[in-house]
């Protein structure tokens, strides 16, 4: 099912791209496609046998690094200009 989804995110990712796009049209397709490239991580992610799926549930589980994501400034939103 993971990777179905997956196939489909590419596939949206190939129409977008053949859009000739300019203005803010530009912006709302690069939130679009960034969002698409967010549901692929996370089927990756899904798929990925962890650590924690072997251990209790009321187990402690260890802390993994932080995201670089949370460092520097927020993403723009669609129709934002930096």
């Amino acid at each position: 099912m993971k990777e179905k989804i997956k196939q489909e995110a590419a596939h949206a990712m190939k129409l977008i791209g053949l859009l000739n796009v300019n203005g803010d049209a530009v912006d709302v397709v690069a939130a679009a496609r960034q969002s698409l490239r967010n549901i692929m991580m996370i089927c990756d992610a899904a798929e990925e046998p962890t650590q924690g799926d072997t251990q209790d549930e009321h187990a402690e589980k260890p802390e993994g690094k932080k995201s670089r994501r949370t460092e520097g400034p927020a993403p723009l939103k669609a129709g934002e200009v930096k």
